[in-house]
């Protein structure tokens, strides 16, 4: 299949998968090889369209395939602090095993937001109704609905469900009862 033509699935498209104003900026090829391309498909059907057809809006993800370019220059200061945290040298060896467990560069995972959903409102959804590997509510501020963002993955094969709330430098597990 040529790259032109792959499509994810029904709502999203291969240029929504590669889509980053930072690539752009820098002049980053972020075209996702063939070999992601069934793994765009089945993070797009089992995360992203559920969540369209749930919510009956439509939307892109925020950021969803990083090439590896692309994800040094995003990632850099958070590979630092992993390399902090593990007494590591901050080098290509280090990168490769940062590297190694990053989800976006497999295009397994995404950035999600909704235009008139509350991200908390979509990540308890997401919670409650998906398969995933990993569920993270990111920079939310109770408050302001439209604060942070939802990160997901899906792998095929065994997912952890493993939900967290991250901010402010520290990670939680599960997300928080506002309710």
């Amino acid at each position: 299949m040529n790259a032109i033509d792959f499509r994810p699935s029904r709502h999203f498209t291969l240029a929504e998968a590669m889509r980053s104003q930072e690539a752009v900026r820098h002049g980053i090829d972020n075209l996702p090889p063939r070999n992601t391309f069934p793994v765009l498909a089945a993070f797009a059907e089992n995360i992203l369209e559920p969540v369209r057809d749930h919510f009956g809006i439509p939307y892109s993800p925020q950021s969803w395939f990083r090439c590896e370019t692309l994800e040094r220059r995003l990632c850099w200061t958070s590979f630092i602090n992993w390399c902090k945290r593990r007494k590591r040298e901050p080098d290509e060896e280090s990168w490769a095993i940062y590297f190694d467990r990053k989800q976006h560069p497999k295009g397994c995972a995404g950035d999600l937001e909704l235009p008139g959903i509350s991200n908390y409102e979509l990540a308890k959804w997401m919670r409650d109704n998906l398969e995933f590997d990993q569920l993270i509510l990111e920079f939310h501020v109770w408050g302001k609905p439209t604060s942070g963002w939802v990160h997901a993955s899906y792998v095929e094969g065994e997912n952890r469900g493993e939900v967290l709330t991250i901010g402010r430098g520290r990670a939680l597990e599960g997300l928080p009862d506002y309710d």
